[in-house]
């Protein structure tokens, strides 16, 4: 596992700090007090240049030795401090595509929320805007969200008050008769898995990489239902 560039960022600083303090011509405490904790400290410190590709030859007990601790700990700062940017650069060239192209019912909501980083806030209100959206395809505000989902989606025929979202099917071909239960399967998990966390948990700070692909998934759900027809009770 990589050493996290936080924790080997400050323990080089704390080791550097030890190599000025010895090597000053007014140490702040006993040589030989210094001099045990950089021996102390040296184990971890060969671990994490190793890791970031360098190796110790000195014990650092001399000065000579000091300077080759220096440049190896500048050498690991700069692979550390780059490795993200280097990693992205050789990262096998993936898709990209704009939060922009998500479909309106999601993105208008999200968008205000998502430019001052509120991710997980960004995501509850999409999903609250995609839940009045389909109130509003069916003019049914008596239930919303998973309720509304599981009722709007149900494969029994509408009831008064009770109208259906019907996907678009071509009879005798299965797997688009199938398209109903799995988008009524689809919505009920979306609103389960990604809409009452992002809600309810108040507390808690989505990172933006979660929060994009859940706008994904409200996305295809968002299209759907918005292709939807309406059926409703003769």
């Amino acid at each position: 596992m990589p050493v996290a560039p936080r924790f080997a960022l400050g323990f080089f600083k704390n080791y550097l700090a030890l190599l000025d303090d010895i090597d000053s011509d007014s140490p702040s405490r006993d040589p030989e007090l210094i001099a045990a904790d950089i021996m102390r400290a040296q184990p971890t410190l060969r671990r994490v240049l190793q890791d970031c590709g360098e190796w110790l030859r000195a014990t650092g007990k001399t000065p000579g030795g000091r300077v080759e601790h220096r440049e190896a700990i500048l050498r690991a700062q700069g692979v550390l401090r780059d490795r993200d940017a280097v990693e992205r650069a050789f990262a096998p060239a993936g898709p990209q595509f704009p939060a922009s192209g998500f479909h309106s019912w999601v993105w208008e909501t999200a968008a205000p929320l998502w430019t001052t980083k509120h991710y997980r806030q960004a995501v509850a209100a999409a999903a609250g805007n995609l839940s009045l959206k389909v109130q509003s395809k069916l003019d049914r505000w008596d239930v919303a969200d998973h309720a509304l989902m599981t009722e709007a989606l149900s494969e029994k025929p509408p009831a008064p008050g009770k109208p259906r979202l019907r996907v678009p099917a071509t009879p005798g071909r299965p797997f688009e008769e199938a398209l109903q239960g799995g988008t009524l399967f689809f919505a009920r998990g979306v609103f389960s898995l990604l809409r009452n966390p992002a809600t309810h948990n108040v507390t808690e700070e989505w990172e933006e990489q979660r929060a994009l692909e859940a706008l994904a998934a409200l996305s295809v759900l968002a299209r759907v239902l918005d292709a939807a027809t309406v059926e409703a009770a003769d």
